[in-house]
């Protein structure tokens, strides 16, 4: 028997562009009510279409890069012609007041704090939980990042 909590509708509340190969969408609305705080760097499930008669639903993990009392930020790389998926393609066409089924969100998988030296290296769809766990270390940390 599953323990997890239904997934909740959030709302489209902006669609920005980073750069022309990432896009933020931002999710808020009543269905945030009870979202833990401080989840940057967690992750939530986008639930993209529902399961069809013959077909599984379909749904992507993404990283929350940012958290607010009430939005998530979510960054999606764009993967352009035929290599755009789903979320891709959702995310494009994402207008202020879209809603979308969400289910978690998944904890956080910060850095080890204390090292003497870190390398972390990821393609761009790594560039949201890159980001939240190199802001989250203390200033004086040293390493490299390769992306």
């Amino acid at each position: 028997m599953s323990t997890r909590p239904p997934p909740r509708t959030l709302t489209v509340l902006s669609r920005q562009s980073l750069s022309p190969s990432m896009i933020r969408v931002s999710l808020g609305g009543p269905g945030l009510a009870g979202f833990p705080p401080d989840f940057a760097g967690g992750y939530v499930k986008l639930m993209l279409a529902p399961a069809t008669a013959g077909s599984k639903p379909v749904i992507r993990t993404y990283t929350i890069r940012h958290q607010a009392e009430d939005a998530i930020a979510i960054d999606f790389a764009l993967h352009g012609g035929e290599a755009a998926g789903p979320a891709t393609r959702w995310a494009l066409s994402a207008t202020p007041g879209d809603t979308i089924e969400v289910g978690g969100p998944g904890l956080p998988k910060p850095l080890p704090q204390g090292r003497d030296f870190y390398l972390v290296a990821g393609d761009m769809t790594a560039l949201p939980a890159i980001g939240v766990n190199l802001e989250a270390l203390p200033a004086d940390a040293r390493g490299f990042a390769a992306i």
